[in-house]
């Protein structure tokens, strides 16, 4: 779920998408192109931004404000097993993690909001999986280099193995 942040002089919107790993940028630079949108050069951190009115006002309505308030689209947690399927695949790209022997994946975020939509989904598709809270807020740790304190605790959601994984 992408970051928006508006910018009021321009009236319009600036979308962040983060991404380091190679394969997912491409990934994204071939869908934001059959989109027709346009966008800047990733960041050294891995972000890149583009500006879109309409997609930042859909983002802020059906996805929340700020890290700590994001929220899956009902669409997404109304949707099909192939819809949620497909979220899930996503968003283990971005904010997530798999073991190398298929056998569980985790997804992390700073919303407990969103971690509990994630815990739904599963639900849904009658897969089995453990909240916890793996980093308090207020924690300090070391990001490229720079020391940063959390504002927020960072929420992991551990996907149980099981047998006869729907979807």
């Amino acid at each position: 779920i992408a970051r928006e942040r508006p910018n009021r002089k321009q009236a319009e919107y600036q979308v962040e998408l983060s991404q380091r790993d190679v394969a997912g940028r491409r990934a994204i630079e071939r869908l934001l192109g059959r989109m027709g949108l346009r966008f800047s050069r990733w960041s050294p951190h891995g972000t890149c931004r583009m500006s879109h009115r309409e997609i930042g006002e859909w983002l802020r309505r059906s996805c929340g404000v700020g890290a700590a308030r994001k929220r899956i689209p009902m669409w997404v947690k109304e949707g099909s097993t192939e819809v949620m399927n497909a979220f899930l695949d996503a968003f283990l790209c971005g904010d997530g993690s798999a073991k190398a022997n298929g056998q569980g994946r985790s997804y992390s975020t700073s919303s407990r909001g969103l971690a509990d939509d994630l815990q739904e989904i599963l639900a849904k598709l009658g897969r089995a999986g453990k909240l916890s809270e793996k980093v308090k807020a207020g924690s300090v740790t070391q990001i490229d280099g720079r020391r940063v304190v959390r504002r927020h605790a960072l929420h992991a959601l551990y996907e149980r193995p099981s047998i006869g994984r729907q979807g």
